[in-house]
């Protein structure tokens, strides 16, 4: 089960959201953007401080286990490497044996939302659910026949825009995924659409409208873009003529 966790929580939201789903193990980098994530997890788990690596008993999450930094060695934390190359065919075999069991019903992902509006809530979805909006924004969009599709992807990983309408879309449909910047930066995604040569830009409209509203917006050759998707809050029809006027994409789907 993979749960996904806002990088812009504060402390108390991390702490609901992996107590809430029983969290067994998290992977996060030392800080994203303003949160400094080591940090908000020692002062959840003191514990960490002198513990062995994947083997955490904190009082306030019971059931976290293991925590797996991505960029840098911390007490009681494995790094990323660790795991890496503690992969062998035991646990290969383990994975293949557990595909056996699933049922595609079965849970796979709990999406939290509204953390920034009060207590986040918890949605679950099925593997049904994900490959099949994988699928269908696929066939939308005409990547089950356009083999080079290039998509420029800043939406975040941690919502259903970025993880599934993107990043499960390359693994159905073989898609290309070109991720500008570790954090949002309008500037960072008119480059790789450039550099990158992609055909599609994913976006909400506030990142449509940061990019739009770059002074040297015109510098940068978009001529690839063939279309965009804006979704995640309602998206204004005069920003929509915008996007295609000035970057010249040649048309948007919103969703």
């Amino acid at each position: 089960m993979i749960v996904s966790v806002n990088p812009a929580y504060q402390l108390k939201e991390v702490e609901y959201a992996l107590r809430k789903v029983s969290c067994n193990a998290i992977v996060c980098p030392t800080q994203f953007a303003t949160q400094k994530y080591c940090g908000m997890l020692r002062q959840i788990c003191p514990e960490l401080d002198t513990c062995v690596p994947g083997d955490l008993k904190s009082n306030r999450l019971p059931h976290l286990r293991s925590v797996i930094v991505l960029d840098s060695r911390q007490p009681g934390m494995f790094h990323f490497e660790d795991i890496m190359q503690a992969g062998d065919s035991r646990y290969q075999q383990e994975l293949q044996d557990l595909q056996k069991k699933l049922s595609f019903d079965d849970p796979i992902n709990i999406q939290f939302t509204s953390g920034t509006t009060g207590a986040p809530k918890g949605a679950t979805l099925s593997h049904h659910n994900i490959i099949n909006d994988a699928y269908y924004v696929g066939r939308r969009f005409g990547y089950h026949w356009k083999p080079h599709t290039r998509i420029c992807l800043p939406v975040p990983l941690y919502h259903c825009f970025g993880s599934v309408g993107g990043g499960l879309c390359l693994a159905v449909h073989g898609t290309t995924l070109i991720f500008p910047s570790p954090g949002y930066n309008s500037k960072a995604n008119l480059a790789a659409m450039e550099s990158e040569r992609c055909t599609i830009i994913y976006g909400t409209p506030t990142m449509y409208v940061d990019m739009v509203n770059q002074p040297d917006i015109h510098k940068y050759d978009l001529s690839s873009v063939e279309a965009g998707i804006m979704a995640g809050s309602p998206c204004p029809a005069d920003l929509v003529k915008k996007v295609i006027s000035v970057m010249g994409v040649k048309g948007i789907t919103v969703s």
